[in-house]
């Protein structure tokens, strides 16, 4: 059976590529960490590091191999306590919302404030990416939502609409358009600006 202490430390060790970082990652000792990750390679029977650099340590291919995995348990392990803790009163645990910079800049904090007001011991991450990214990070559970600006949708998630986006086109008072209460995007081709 894997501990999951060693999959954290080896988590930690393959961020920093230094045992020292390491330790300080997870709030252990540095000979710890050491040992820890010397145990994961015992348990699994492979080199997870290669160690020729004595100043940064590398991920051999078996490494690089498990990395993705024990993230993915580590977060499903840490998604089990959350629902665990969840049922009592209480709402808590770790919101991690990917979406694009401009909804992480302008629109998302005030939610995430109110939110965190109303329910003190949760946490919400906002990740900015671009569009494209969104889905995959659901996909491979770096985010629990996402809010994109396009249909993204397909049977794998649960899509609802979150706002509406208004792209406001403003021109002089004297413009032609002044009096206009909507300019269809084919309209702007051939407008100088």
């Amino acid at each position: 059976m894997i501990d999951t202490i060693r999959l954290q430390v080896f988590v930690a060790t393959s961020e920093s590529n230094n045992y020292t970082e390491a330790a300080k990652l997870v709030n252990l000792s540095q000979p710890t960490v050491s040992y820890h990750i010397k145990q994961l390679e015992l348990d699994l029977g492979v080199d997870l590091f290669d160690r020729t650099d004595s100043h940064q340590l590398r991920l051999t291919e078996a490494g690089r191999l498990l990395l993705p995995r024990a993230r993915k348990l580590l977060h499903d392990i840490n998604s089990i306590h959350q629902l665990v803790s969840s049922m009592s009163e209480a709402t808590s645990g770790d919101i991690r919302i990917a979406c694009s910079a401009t909804t992480a800049r302008y629109i998302l904090p005030l939610f995430a404030a109110r939110f965190r007001q109303q329910h003190p011991d949760s946490s919400i991450s906002i990740m900015a990416c671009t569009p494209e990214q969104v889905i995959p990070r659901l996909l491979c559970s770096e985010a629990n939502l996402g809010i994109v600006s396009y249909e993204g949708c397909n049977e794998d998630f649960e899509c609802q609409i979150f706002f509406t986006d208004y792209i406001i086109f403003i021109v002089p008072e004297n413009h032609a358009w002044a009096s206009r209460r909507c300019i269809e995007p084919a309209e702007l081709i051939d407008v100088p600006f």
